[in-house]
């Protein structure tokens, strides 16, 4: 065996003891062209409610702003990924997509396949392969032919193998200056290049910074370039009509 394999066969093996597999929750809700009705399955009511309400109000306003442009750029838009923190629109965390759909008699409402676990945003976020593997079988619901309940049984159980974070210790140094300075410390670890202490850094940016917030990435599409969305909360009706667009700059 060669010094490199040996060398990435360690690194494979560093890697997989530090990662854990966990069990996703799937759920789901919106509209499918296949069927008349609302749909949806294995949602927290809470969860359910506040996500919809949500929907309908990015569809109001981003009616309201692209007009007659609206309904190329929503069949056109491209999918979008998300990962949640608690207390955004349930107590627990949650990820998902969200792809354009429209009902079988041409009402347009997007259709959202959730992941719930109890893992923290970026952990969902780093694992992006695993939400690029269900693309193609998420987009199987938009076939007119698809019966629901054979498209879940197909697409369940799923599991994650997932990176602890390594949690830091923030001190404030000089409290009195108007410009704050961060001394932060990882117990029992390196801190500074990548891995889970570059995540455990980032996971106390945003904390400081958002308190609850949600990231957003898609590969993209036509209008819009691969990119990556962090909002506090949930993104505003307004900012909707950019993800189907690229028009950043509208308010």
């Amino acid at each position: 065996m060669s010094s490199q394999a040996v060398i990435d066969e360690q690194s494979m093996n560093s890697a997989n003891m530090n990662t854990k597999t966990i069990d996703i929750i799937t759920g789901y809700c919106g509209k499918i062209p296949s069927l008349g009705d609302f749909v949806s399955l294995g949602l927290d009511p809470s969860l359910e409610q506040s996500w919809n309400e949500w929907v309908q109000a990015a569809l109001a306003v981003s009616r309201e702003k692209l007009q007659g442009q609206w309904l190329d750029n929503y069949l056109t838009s491209p999918i979008w990924h998300f990962a949640v923190s608690g207390g955004v629109c349930s107590d627990r965390s949650f990820a998902g997509t969200l792809i354009p759909s429209v009902d079988n008699v041409g009402r347009y409402y997007p259709f959202t396949l959730f992941y719930q676990a109890d893992i923290d945003p970026l952990q969902f976020w780093q694992e992006q392969g695993f939400f690029q593997q269900n693309e193609q079988p998420l987009l199987s619901i938009l076939d007119d032919e698809c019966v629901l309940l054979n498209w879940y049984k197909k697409l369940t159980p799923l599991s994650l193998d997932v990176t602890p974070i390594t949690p830091y210790k923030q001190t404030l140094l000089s409290p009195n200056s108007h410009q704050p300075n961060w001394l932060l410390s990882a117990a029992g670890e390196q801190v500074g290049g990548f891995g889970s202490d570059q995540l455990g850094l980032l996971q106390q940016t945003l904390n400081q910074q958002f308190n609850r917030y949600s990231i957003w990435w898609t590969a993209g599409s036509d209008k819009i370039d691969p990119c990556t969305l962090i909002f506090s909360g949930m993104p505003s009706a307004a900012t909707y009509a950019g993800m189907l667009d690229g028009n950043w700059t509208r308010s």
